[in-house]
């Protein structure tokens, strides 16, 4: 379900996902990108809230969550000195 009024979505998943987590939806066919959402603490398995952060969305789109940001200054994200 969209409610584009509000802003939000309900997504039906067997795998749960903590607030906060970013997730893009694509159209049903993995081609094309939809949305950007954040997860809500709103949540009753299978289903749980999302609020629209950009585009879209539609009923019957994919979503998928995106890679965890690295805070700055750890290891992963500090180039190394030049030598």
């Amino acid at each position: 379900m969209v409610n584009e009024e509000f802003r939000f979505v309900l997504i039906d998943s067997p795998e749960g996902f903590a607030p906060g987590t970013r997730l893009k939806a694509f159209a049903p066919q993995g081609e094309q990108e939809t949305g950007s959402l954040t997860v809500g603490a709103e949540q009753a398995r299978p289903f749980f809230t999302a609020e629209i952060t950009g585009g879209n969305p539609h009923p019957g789109d994919w979503v998928t969550r995106l890679p965890e940001e690295k805070p700055k200054g750890t290891a992963e994200n500090t180039a190394s000195p030049a030598e």
